[in-house]
Order: structure tokens, then sequence, then C-alpha cells
């Protein structure tokens, strides 16, 4: 039985007037009387007595009615929590990347308080560093991320380029490249190159390592173990990879240094599914675009 019926024969009994019932539903008397009839067919007995006089419940009708308002009742409650839930659904936006990187933290952050000032919205903000990211997107992990344009992109995901970040090293402040001035790509032949573990990282290590073929550095990149964290493992070794300058929050004596070669860069991007129409999500994407473009950040 539809659930409207059941809310319509729960106003009926309250009323006991079919004018003033239909009233209170918004339709018309003679579509609430077939309505009843209706029902009453399906259940196999009359709900209401009703003549040119009064309306009134039978004693089957009366038992059958305070059973629907249960219904009714429950109907409500889970209707209003499951709205609820897609609301809720529908404002949060899920962001993933290397979002420990201050710049593209406070990109995403300042695009949510904007979009914030129009519409509700919840960021749920996942750190992922380098890792491929396309394959989440597709798959539904995430709705919006940042993250390193390679060669080859996804037909199935939308990109906008956000800013360049250069090249760069992290080693111990003891190594002869962490006071080098300028540092190049050059400087780097014969030394000892350490990078993150490859696990989820494929896009971004054959970048790498075609780069450094660029460059003509021929010393092959060591991996870390999986899980580890991405420090030089020695003090005569550098991480090469993309330039990060927030080792310092980690302590100890680790120098991050950016190449002052720019002829290769990473391009850093927002991306999100092609076929994506939740407006929230296509907000918070238009959003980190303009907060990018007017962070004044040198490519």
């Amino acid at each position: 039985m539809d659930i409207s019926y059941c809310e319509e024969l729960v106003t009926l009994a309250e009323c006991l007037n079919f004018r003033k019932a239909a009233a209170r539903l918004f339709i018309t008397q003679s579509t609430l009387s077939k309505h009843v009839t209706t029902v009453e067919r399906e259940v196999g007995f009359r709900i209401f007595e009703r003549s040119t006089q009064k309306v009134s419940l039978t004693e089957s009708g009366a038992v059958f009615v305070e059973g629907l308002k249960d219904v009714v009742n429950s109907y409500e409650t889970v209707l209003r929590e499951a709205r609820d839930c897609q609301a809720d659904q529908d404002t949060t936006v899920r962001v993933m990347g290397p979002l420990l990187n201050a710049q593209l933290a406070s990109i995403v952050s300042l695009a949510a308080s904007q979009v914030a000032e129009r519409r509700a919205i919840k960021v749920s903000m996942a750190e992922v560093g380098v890792r491929d990211y396309e394959e989440r997107l597709v798959e539904g992990d995430a709705d919006v991320a940042v993250g390193f344009r390679y060669a080859e992109t996804s037909p199935e995901l939308c990109y906008e380029h956000l800013f360049n970040l250069p090249f760069g090293i992290a080693c111990h402040a003891s190594h002869p490249l962490a006071e080098r001035h300028p540092l190049s790509f050059s400087d780097l032949a014969g030394a000892r190159m350490m990078s993150y573990p490859m696990e989820e990282r494929a896009s971004y290590h054959a970048f790498v390592r075609e780069a450094k073929e660029r460059h003509h550095l021929h010393t092959a990149i060591e991996h870390l173990d999986p899980d580890a964290l991405c420090f030089p493992s020695t003090t005569d070794s550098v991480i090469f990879g993309v330039h990060f300058p927030d080792y310092s929050r980690f302590g100890g004596d680790i120098v991050a240094r950016p190449l002052d070669d720019i002829t290769d860069v990473f391009d850093v991007c927002v991306v999100r599914r092609l076929s994506e129409d939740n407006e929230t999500v296509l907000d918070l994407f238009d959003a980190i675009v303009d907060c990018a473009g007017n962070a004044d950040i040198s490519d």
C-alpha cells in the first residue's frame, strides 16, 4: 500500500470528516474517497462507516489505523534520517593529495571557506603523499584531488593547472649539496639518490626517472621500503624528486633544497571526474583553481 494512503487514513481518522481531511491533505474529497475505497478492497474489510451525517471508524478500522500511525511515524523518521544523510553526502567533499604541503593545504582550505559563504559544505582532507590518484578518483574514493599531472592522463578526469613545483633534494646538512648554489640537475651526477617506496607511486616514479634520464643522470634511484618515511638513509645520500620544503617540521639535520634548474618541473593540478555533477564538488573545484590563481605562486 502506498505510504501516502496510510497518511490519508490516519488524517481522516483524526478528522472523521472528508472535507476537513481532504483540505489538510491538499487533495479533493473525491480523491480521498477513492483512496479509502481502494485500501478497503485491498485489506478486505471496511475501515470507515460513512453516511451523509457522519464518518466513524469500524472496530477493525480503529485497530488498523492505530497500527498505521506507527507506520507513518516510522516512515517519517527514517525518511528524515535518510534525507539528512543524503544532505551530508551532498555537502561533504572528499579531497585527497599531498596536503602536508603547506601551499596545497592552504589553497584547499581557502577555497572551502569561500564556497562556505554561499552554500553548505564540509571538506574531508586525506593526505596521500605523491601516490597515484587517478584510479581512486575514477573509482569514487575521492571527489577532488590535488596532485601532479604526468605525460599521460586519464580521459575520465578533468585537470586544471594550479602551479609548478621544481625538482629538489632532501639531504643531511653535512652533505656537499646542502649548500650548493645554484643547484642544478648536473650537480646530482654520481650522487646516491633515494626516493619513495614503489607501492602506489608508479606514475610518479616513471616521471622522475624520465626527467633524470633527460638530464643524463645515470645513477639508479634506490627505493625505500614500503611505509618508510622518505628520509636520506645516510649522510651521503639524497632524496630526489619533487621539492617539498616541509622537512623542517620533523626536526633533525635534514635540509630540503629546490633545484634552480626548472627545465623540468612538476605540474600541480586539481582534478575531478569529468562526469561529476555534484554542484558542491564543482564549486570547490573551481574555487581551488581561483585561489591558486590569486595566490601569487610563481611557476
